[in-house]
């Protein structure tokens, strides 16, 4: 067995041993760097509206990129997000550009990930135990090259990564007050995409009564927006 598939399978078997997310999250980013691999991130795929950051389990990616990318949406026609949405299996950024980067804004946001040391990568699409759609990226300055029993291992652990890192976040919370029934009917109603007002008509109580609840429910579990709200309720295993 050679050594990266030793330091691979070692921190499969001690993500357990972890009780704080950060130090997880740190061995993480030395795994990925032993690989070859200078970036990464691992992220919930967010819906329409959603600041991803708020469902990230890791990511060493320069603050100031992930800030322009929030600010101007590019989640919606980034290649990578969208081949993460057709694909099952890893795939490389290079072959995801070829497809899907076809755009003038799709290039232009590729050239920015490129301008931030990220000219290819490989990502592993998977669903969290939500059975919502996440992903693990790694990514390099250079064409990618890892051999494909890694890539195998490392499509196992992608997973448990960020399964074990809201397990831990949710172990911090414990301290947290639980959500009333009707803030997490709000909450869920929220995730799926209802509007305020949509809401409240579906529970039959006045829009100040709804923006009421979701203002106690931020106060119960410390968000500081309605999506950081609705993902601390998530990874809380409130709803």
């Amino acid at each position: 067995m050679n050594a990266s598939v030793e330091r691979i399978l070692a921190f499969g078997e001690c993500i357990a041993g972890f009780s704080e997310p950060e130090p997880l999250i740190d061995q993480f980013r030395i795994l990925v760097q032993s690989l070859g691999f200078a970036q990464f991130i691992i992220s919930g795929l967010p819906w329409e509206g959603f600041d991803f950051r708020h469902l990230m389990a890791g990511s060493n990616v320069p603050e100031d990129w992930l800030e322009v990318y929030v600010d101007n949406d590019y989640l919606r026609d980034d290649a990578i997000a969208r081949a993460a949405l057709v694909n099952t299996a890893p795939f490389t950024w290079q072959a995801a550009k070829r497809k899907f980067a076809i755009s003038a804004r799709a290039l232009e946001i590729a050239e920015g990930w490129e301008a931030h040391g990220c000219r290819d990568g490989i990502t592993f699409p998977f669903l969290d135990p939500h059975n919502r759609m996440a992903v693990a990226s790694i990514m390099t300055d250079r064409k990618v090259a890892i051999a494909p029993h890694l890539v195998i291992i490392l499509q196992g652990i992608m997973p448990m990564v960020y399964d074990r890192f809201w397990q831990l976040e949710a172990g911090k919370r414990e301290q947290l007050a639980q959500l009333s029934g009707r803030e997490v009917e709000v909450l869920k109603l929220v995730s799926g995409g209802k509007r305020l007002h949509e809401i409240a008509a579906i529970l039959n109580v006045s829009f100040s009564t709804v923006r009421h609840h979701l203002r106690t429910a931020s106060e119960k579990l410390g968000g500081t927006s309605l999506p950081h709200t609705v993902a601390a309720a998530i990874f809380s295993r409130q709803i």
